[in-house]
């Protein structure tokens, strides 16, 4: 189960959170001014979720948005051709995406397919861009994000921690043609009913584990060190989440057919 307590005492937060039998104090009070509080009034919030929890340390890496998603998002997704859909068999990876623009399946056999990007599918490419313009540390522009992915989960789907292709992972072998630029943007259609993207320091692992707040239309975008060094994830899906990923693809090998 995962719950978290929450006491307010003037402006004091204390917050407990657990996961299984493991908890974690961010802040510890003697016990009975929490059981005096209890006592006196109903204060005790329960939920069936992770609460999100902001890195200090790479706070300025990551920055979150509340947009208005069009009524029709949701539809248009739903209604989108079955056979466009592909499926990730891995255990450690298994969702269904269905990818427009730079498709990704076919970058990782390197190879070049594109399909072209729905205009609903461009205005919130666009909208998100507008959001985060001025904290993306690139020179580019919302048509530079040309590999969006659309990524359904269902029960028990997840990913294990990772980072996106990147220049370094690139630079490791000669068949490696292609990595994402610098920052990734990403928006949220459906949250499930856990918060379940989570950022994690790979030196550290849960320790320095924290979660995305997820609403419909939580959008975000990282950057630096939280997109090249920490590693991000998705717990198991209690019951369905969808979202959306927007990133440059940049090739380093022009036998793929396209330039950088």
């Amino acid at each position: 189960m995962f719950f978290r307590l929450i006491f307010l005492i003037g402006e004091n937060k204390i917050l407990l959170q657990q996961r299984g039998f493991m908890c974690k104090l961010s802040w510890i009070v003697p016990l009975h001014l929490v059981l005096g509080v209890c006592s006196l009034n109903a204060c005790i919030t329960e939920k069936m979720a992770h609460e999100s929890i902001e890195s200090p340390s790479y706070a300025s890496h990551l920055f979150i948005a509340q947009i208005n998603l069009p009524e029709t998002l949701l539809e248009n997704i739903r209604t989108l051709s079955e056979e466009i859909k592909h499926s990730w068999p891995d255990a450690k990876y298994y969702r269904e995406t269905i990818d427009f623009g730079k498709v990704f399946p076919a970058l990782e056999e390197g190879s070049l397919f594109e399909r072209p990007i729905p205009g609903f599918i461009g205005e919130i490419r666009d909208q998100l861009f507008e959001h985060f313009k001025s904290q993306i540390n690139e020179d580019i522009s919302a048509e530079s994000y040309d590999n969006c992915i659309i990524s359904i989960y269902k029960f028990g789907n997840g990913i294990a921690p990772h980072i996106d292709r990147n220049f370094e992972w690139a630079n490791k072998s000669s068949n490696r043609k292609y990595y994402f630029g610098e920052s990734i943007i990403g928006l949220i259609v459906e949250p499930d009913t856990l918060q379940n993207l989570f950022f994690e320091n790979p030196t550290e692992g849960e320790k320095s584990r924290f979660y995305l707040d997820e609403k419909p239309g939580t959008a975000f975008m990282f950057q630096d060190s939280l997109r090249n060094e920490w590693k991000h994830g998705l717990l198991p899906i209690e019951r369905e989440r969808i979202s959306m990923t927007f990133r440059r693809v940049i090739v380093k090998d022009s036998t793929l057919g396209f330039g950088s």
